[in-house]
């Protein structure tokens, strides 16, 4: 799974992200919805499962809609890893 994940990951920032009405990127992949956002100094990123409303990892305060991208697959991949019984990465 691990080396599957490293070449999505290496991909990950240049897939199509759509553009919501309020104006939010965001990319459904791996049975999640990860929305990326500009915050007033920061970018940040918010991950849910496909059709559930409770948010399941956040983080904000980078600095680029990239690293904001890339820290969203690293949640998703933490959660996958831990949905299949895994210790997730550091």
């Amino acid at each position: 799974m691990q080396r599957t994940r490293n070449v999505k990951r290496h991909l990950w920032t240049s897939r199509p992200w759509r553009k919501s009405v309020a104006g939010h990127s965001y990319l459904r992949a791996d049975g999640y919805i990860t929305r990326i956002e500009a915050g007033s100094a920061a970018w940040r990123f918010e991950v849910r499962a496909i059709g559930a409303t409770e948010i399941c990892r956040c983080g904000d305060g980078f600095r680029s809609v990239e690293a904001a991208r890339l820290a969203a697959f690293d949640a998703i991949t933490d959660l996958l890893l831990k949905q299949a019984g895994r210790p997730a990465s550091l």
